[in-house]
């Protein structure tokens, strides 16, 4: 596909692609079953008319938390998958098509190393898996640029799937810091949804 191609309309196939990933992430969903506590708390108390208030005015302290360590695995992560294709192609000289290929080489690395994270995050702790990536984060946006500037394709991949697994790896444990919040208002409810937030935060940053 030439570059006009690509300009046109060939940026769209991707995004098109996607919605077979939605409806996968449907099926999913749909088919897994909720846990007892929950069931046993949506029918105990109806449901809040407005729960992202109910988040924000009791969790906003998570909130910020998980908000405030996602900003540079975020920030590191957009420069490995936006930025790089188009200083390759500028600076480097390299084609649209071999900077594409080099981010989805290392994309599955990506997943590998959240996986990889997040199970180790209920082995090891999320504290010391969040600060140990975050620690081999650093090192390798440190080196980042440097090797990519080399322009020698393998070491570019090398440094590409570094990146790659190591801006997945540190946020991999996003989901239990955020607030565990049931939609429900009941005591049981509250209490657990409570509990498990505090637990979240201390198990990243404790107090």
């Amino acid at each position: 596909m030439d570059d006009d191609a690509f300009n046109s309309w060939g940026w769209r196939i991707p995004f098109l692609l996607s919605a077979v990933l939605v409806g996968v992430a449907m099926w999913i969903r749909l088919g897994l079953e909720e846990s007892d506590e929950f069931t046993a708390s949506k029918s105990e108390a109806p449901a809040e008319s407005m729960p992202i208030l109910e988040v924000l005015t009791r969790h906003w302290k998570t909130v910020l938390l998980a908000g405030g360590t996602f900003i540079a695995t975020n920030g590191i992560a957009y420069a490995y998958m936006v930025y790089v294709l188009k200083y390759g192609e500028t600076e480097l000289g390299f084609s649209k098509t071999t900077m594409l290929f080099l981010l989805i080489a290392s994309c599955p690395f990506w997943m590998a190393g959240m996986a990889f994270s997040a199970h180790k995050s209920d082995t090891l702790g999320r504290r010391t898996v969040y600060i140990r990536s975050s620690i081999t984060l650093v090192v390798a946006a440190a080196v980042f640029f440097p090797l990519i500037d080399t322009a020698i394709v393998p070491v570019m991949l090398v440094s590409m799937i570094a990146l790659a697994s190591r801006s997945a790896a540190a946020p991999a444990h996003k989901r239990r810091c955020s607030p565990n919040c049931s939609p429900h208002t009941s005591a049981t409810a509250e209490r657990h949804s409570a509990t498990r937030s505090a637990q979240s935060s201390a198990a990243v940053w404790p107090r």
